[in-house]
């Protein structure tokens, strides 16, 4: 979901378009080879995850079960609403089968058509299947019924027509990422006032060795007596131990090493990197990835990255094409 929550962006009215062509693109230049949500990697999920870009193939956002209920509620709740039909009728055709069987004798082909679904962005393939008719005739699989409406959910092609201009739904990044990344800004900020005052203090720790140097006390005893204070490493074993927990086992190596990057200078982090940061979960898997010069150099000794991060868009073809000249 971050992927497509990040590069398909909430659009205004000049960009619809626009965005939905975004969700084509990687729809038409990926296909199938999906990378898993970030908190399905713990979960054992890997590149390719069977072209989900949203949820899980073991996580389905849609049930059969779920709809069949609520299709026998509707259907009780019409026959209910009918003064003409009496206790017997409603419990009659108050049942899966009776709907199944009136269904297949109406041939009302609802479903099949664009206008029957009030606006909602419901996909082509699922009109020509007839898969909502075939649904309510009994007709239709709970596997295929389940496949097809989780497929279409999953689509990035449909994900700004769904999320965005039938649901209305608010910019997702904003919605679900703004507050943590202003929570690690304020980790940050207070990571630099921490190193401010560390330096502070070596800096004094410094002129008391001079003091006592000029007591005949020797450089080395000074040292052992007076030590310069550094950041424990149990500080970023912690960190890495709690998000391998949530990325799985291997997955926050890089978030360890930007961390200890960041606490000698700290004023090198800027809000993307947080987002950068958790597209990197995926850097692992990748041949070629590409992110901003600033990130590339940060990781630069980055051992699992060595060869992998393009800091520049200009040399990303000339990469790849070294990548395939060595196939």
């Amino acid at each position: 979901m971050f992927t497509i929550v990040e590069f398909v962006t909430k659009p205004d009215d000049n960009h619809r378009a626009e965005r939905v062509a975004r969700g084509q693109l990687i729809k038409r230049v990926c296909g199938a080879n999906a990378f898993p949500e970030v908190q399905e990697l713990a979960r054992g999920a890997r590149f390719p995850n069977e072209g989900m870009w949203l949820g899980s193939p073991s996580r389905k956002l849609v049930r059969a079960s779920s709809f069949r209920k609520k299709l026998l509620k509707f259907a009780k709740e019409k026959l209910a609403s009918q003064p003409s039909f009496n206790r017997a009728t409603r419990r009659k055709y108050g049942t899966l089968k009776q709907i199944y069987e009136l269904a297949k004798t109406s041939n009302t082909g609802w479903g099949t058509k664009r206008e029957d679904w009030q606006g909602i962005p419901i996909s082509d393939e699922i009109l020509k299947s007839r898969m909502f008719e075939r649904f309510v005739r009994g007709e239709c699989s709970d596997r295929e019924f389940e496949s097809s409406l989780n497929k279409w959910m999953s689509d990035p092609e449909e994900f700004s027509r769904i999320v965005y201009d039938y649901f209305g739904a608010e910019n997702l990044m904003d919605a679900y990422f703004a507050d943590h990344v202003s929570k690690i800004e304020a980790a940050v900020d207070l990571l630099a006032k921490h190193n401010a005052k560390a330096r502070e203090l070596n800096a004094a720790i410094i002129l008391q060795r001079k003091k006592l140097s000029s007591m005949g006390v020797s450089a080395g005893v000074a040292r052992k007596k007076l030590r310069q204070y550094t950041m424990p490493s149990t500080v970023f074993d912690d960190l890495e131990q709690s998000l391998e927990r949530i990325l799985g086992r291997g997955r926050a190596r890089h978030f360890r090493h930007y961390c200890q990057e960041l606490s000698k200078r700290p004023e090198m982090f800027k809000r993307s990197d947080a987002f950068d940061l958790m597209q990197m979960c995926y850097a692992y898997d990748c041949d070629l990835f590409r992110c901003d010069k600033a990130m590339a150099d940060v990781f630069k000794k980055f051992e699992p990255f060595d060869g992998c991060l393009v800091g520049r868009f200009e040399e990303l073809i000339p990469r790849i094409e070294n990548k395939l000249s060595g196939l």
